[in-house]
């Protein structure tokens, strides 16, 4: 957020600023993790999360390797 209140709540929203600057929806899990990660780094207690991993990460290396290699996900290490 751009700044903080003396309350005990932040929401961090995915919106278009959000979206112009980290590309379109949806993100990558990494992506996601990274937003988690920078989010704990700065002092949350918790995280909550709203929103659905519907399918599976089609921007995931694993992901790439297959399209790219041919390859199932699971053989690619």
């Amino acid at each position: 957020p751009s700044r903080t209140e003396a309350q005990p709540v932040v929401i961090v929203d995915v919106d278009e600023a959000s979206l112009k600057a980290v590309g379109q929806w949806p993100w990558s899990r990494d992506k996601v993790a990274e937003l988690i990660a920078t989010i704990h780094r700065s002092g949350a207690a918790a995280i909550g999360i709203d929103f659905i991993f519907g399918e599976p990460d089609s921007l995931s290396l694993a992901a790439m390797a297959a399209r790219i290699y041919g390859a199932s996900e699971l053989d690619v290490r």
